[in-house]
């Protein structure tokens, strides 16, 4: 219960700075934020609502920012918070009970700039219609030639974590798949070249 309470209103509202998040752990430290540090009004610094459905807010602007976190995602903490409009965002606003027509009101409140048309022809196109557009990260699988593919689909050590295939010779992967793919693939007999994977 502390932890939440930490890494969420603490936070969101400027009263504690939280450590970098390790290998997806999340945050295991926290400091208190010196008053100091964090002006009441910083002259020239105003939230903007982007095109891309991303939102720039200042980080003295501790109300807007907690008031914000309850419909966007938190993308990055800096001198300049940066916040995502997403699915899962707009999903837990409406379980708040936060209908469409307060996330736009409370948006075009932000700023004094008019509300980028894309923002809010798309909040609405989700509201009428539901996620149409999905991004996903995955591993690409290639090979030399068909017959190793074919290998490879018809081995059950390899077979199970091939998702689709986009051509005879090319396949996705999902990303947590990939060591065990690997694992799989020298068990057929095969080196894969791993690119930058080993890395991630």
């Amino acid at each position: 219960m502390l932890h939440a309470l930490l890494t969420g209103p603490a936070f969101w509202l400027g009263l504690v700075e939280l450590s970098e998040d390790v290998a997806g752990a999340g945050p295991t430290a926290f400091c208190r934020q010196p008053k100091g540090d964090v002006p009441i009004d910083s002259e020239g610094s105003v939230p903007v609502v982007h095109p891309d459905l991303t939102i720039s807010l200042p980080r003295e602007q501790r109300l807007e920012r907690f008031q914000l976190s309850r419909i966007a995602d938190l993308v990055a903490p800096a001198d300049t918070y940066l916040f995502r409009l997403t699915p899962d965002s707009l999903r837990r606003a409406r379980q708040q009970r936060i209908d469409l027509d307060k996330v736009l009101s409370f948006l075009a409140g932000l700023s004094d700039a008019p509300l980028p048309k894309t923002v809010a022809s798309s909040l609405k196109r989700w509201a009428d219609q539901g996620t149409e557009v999905w991004l996903e990260k995955t591993v690409l699988l290639r090979v030399s030639e068909e017959s190793v593919m074919q290998q490879i689909t018809s081995s059950s050590k390899t077979a199970p974590y091939i998702i689709n295939m986009l051509k005879p010779t090319v396949a996705i992967v999902a990303e947590k798949d990939w060591a065990d793919l690997t694992a799989g693939l020298a068990e057929l007999g095969f080196l894969a070249e791993l690119d930058d994977l080993a890395d991630s």
